[in-house]
């Protein structure tokens, strides 16, 4: 076997894909399943990784648990803004830094009104 022989191997093999469309269907089905659940995991983590951040005010003056994950529930769409920029490599390490002063922050300006 050389690389020829694999690449015609690889070949033949869509080829019988291409023949049998439950065979492929069922591939793209998987393919795209990987895609959504790693785009799915990625804003669970961003949001409870910026959750941490803004939950710090709250936690502090003893604000019960159902209350504080209700507004994590209203606000949503914050907090992924606030935690995407985590997920940026090595600027992670600022963003991580200065989060907590930016939380609270927010937390002043969402107690102010």
């Amino acid at each position: 076997m050389n690389l020829v022989s694999g690449i015609k191997y690889n070949l033949r093999g869509l080829g019988m894909g291409f023949k049998t469309p439950k065979l492929l269907m069922l591939g793209l089905i998987r393919f795209f399943t990987v895609i959504l659940i790693t785009i799915l995991s990625s804003g669970i983590a961003v949001i409870f990784l910026a959750w941490d951040n803004p939950d710090l005010t709250p936690a502090r003056q003893l604000v019960p648990f159902k209350e504080r994950f209700r507004s994590l529930r209203g606000s949503l769409l914050f907090h992924l803004g606030f935690g995407i920029l985590f997920l940026i490599p090595v600027l992670n390490i600022l963003f991580l830094s200065f989060a907590p002063v930016g939380a609270t922050l927010y937390q002043i300006d969402k107690n102010k009104n």
